[in-house]
């Protein structure tokens, strides 16, 4: 999503900004950076951000989450699986997915884009393939 890059530095400089408060719960930390997480619409965005700066979570404690990063679930789909997205036209369309077999969520894998469609440049990536 490309509003995600603009409402996570909006989501850093007020957490620097938010009062150092009572620690609470992990899981309440953990609850909410998931909402964020998750959004997939500029609203859900902007709703998780304003539930993290109404929570008055301890700064520091959020900022070392958020550095960390998203928590990734190895209970996924192992190797090809098609999903389906429905297009500004209305119309549905498939695309595929591969996860490795030897999937590890604490591991950092390339991500490979092939756009069908692409067909000017004869070009292929296949340092990938």
């Amino acid at each position: 999503m490309r509003y995600r890059p603009i409402w996570s530095v909006l989501l850093i400089v007020s957490v620097l900004f938010l009062p150092a408060c009572a620690q609470q719960g992990d899981s309440t930390s953990n609850n909410l950076l998931a909402d964020f997480y998750g959004a997939s619409t500029p609203d859900e965005t902007v709703a998780a951000i304003d539930d993290l700066v109404d929570a008055n979570l301890n700064a520091e404690n959020l900022a070392t989450l958020l550095r960390e990063g998203m928590a990734y679930s190895a209970d996924v789909p192992l190797g090809w699986t098609v999903y389906e997205f429905e297009g500004a036209d209305g119309r549905t369309r498939p695309y595929h997915v591969y996860v490795p077999t030897n999937y590890d969520p604490a591991k950092s894998y390339t991500l490979l884009f092939d756009l069908h469609g692409a067909v000017s440049s004869l070009a292929q990536p296949a340092e990938y393939l």
